[in-house]
């Protein structure tokens, strides 16, 4: 599970507490405006799925939106959900976006073979808009994906490494290996369209 805490005015709580690290005002117990948590788990052997939560109220959590692999549109190539997601912030046509960078899974075809086969689920990457559950981007060897990759043909279960190069809080280069022994290295064009 990966949480998304949205502690706006930096007081380290999204109910009461101080108003910011330096005003002293104490608030009330209530919700501070406009501060969150969201939840985003994944489903391991148990399925294809990628799950978003709001348990800001952790007595009443929400369901905020869901996707299905081989169901959701744009999401055909999703395998099974074995790494969570990694939450991260790019610029995408000069809007600083909070994204989740997914790998495509697993599929279990690979649990009996004894050398390199290409899978016909899981070969993806996938960029998801963490407010929305929105494809924004993806790369897979299959046609309808933003990047056709024609070698990226293995599963990819591993968690994606993202890298802030230039430390200005925008994700700038991610890794990830796949089924296959390959390591993919991926440049993110900040400022640009998702395209």
């Amino acid at each position: 599970v990966v949480l998304w805490t949205n502690d706006l005015n930096e007081n380290g709580v999204i109910y009461g507490g101080r108003t910011s690290r330096i005003d002293k005002t104490n608030l009330q117990g209530a919700l501070n405006p406009g501060e969150f948590v969201y939840a985003y788990g994944t489903m391991g052997r148990g399925g294809r799925n990628i799950y978003s939560l709001d348990v800001t109220e952790v007595s009443n959590p929400k369901m905020r939106w869901f996707i299905k692999g081989g169901v959701t549109n744009g999401f055909t190539r999703l395998g099974q959900t074995w790494s969570a997601p990694v939450l991260t912030t790019i610029n995408v046509g000069g809007t600083e976006t909070k994204v989740l960078l997914m790998a495509g899974g697993y599929d279990a075809n690979q649990d009996e073979v004894k050398r390199r086969t290409a899978d016909s689920m899981g070969n993806a990457i996938y960029m998801i808009n963490a407010e929305t559950g929105t494809l924004i981007w993806s790369a897979s060897s299959a046609s309808g994906h933003t990047l056709q990759l024609n070698k990226m043909l293995y599963s990819i279960p591993s968690s994606i490494r993202v890298i802030d190069i230039d430390r200005d809080g925008k994700a700038d280069q991610f890794f990830v290996g796949d089924m296959g022994g390959q390591v993919w290295r991926f440049f993110i064009n900040n400022g640009n369209a998702a395209s």
